[in-house]
């Protein structure tokens, strides 16, 4: 019998019949770290994780660029009487902050 079946074969023992059990940093770090790279596991782990940090900084370089180096912040104050007066809508005025980019204006 392993050292872990006789370690949870005694829990079992000791526990009341509704009793409840827990095991926390039971697994050494190294033995996870290799199974999950035997896996590949750790590895499309990583590429997850870089694809979603890479998505933040286009995300920020993004916005930085839109608020500060265009028009658009100019185009939004100009046309925000009329979202406020209810005559257009911020995703019309987005819509046409977008399509100005797209034309290659910069608002």
């Amino acid at each position: 019998m392993s050292d872990l079946a006789a370690a949870l074969e005694s829990v079992r023992d000791h526990l009341k019949p509704d009793g409840g059990f827990a095991m926390y940093n039971y697994y050494r770090e190294n033995w996870l770290i290799d199974r999950l790279a035997g896996t590949g596991e750790l590895a499309e782990r990583r590429r997850r994780r870089l694809l979603d940090r890479t998505r933040d900084v286009v995300d920020r370089a993004t916005r930085r660029w839109l608020w500060e180096e265009t028009g658009a912040e100019r185009h939004v104050a100009g046309r925000l009487d009329d979202v406020v007066e209810g005559r257009i809508s911020p995703y019309e005025v987005a819509a046409e902050v977008v399509e100005g980019l797209k034309q290659g204006a910069r608002t």
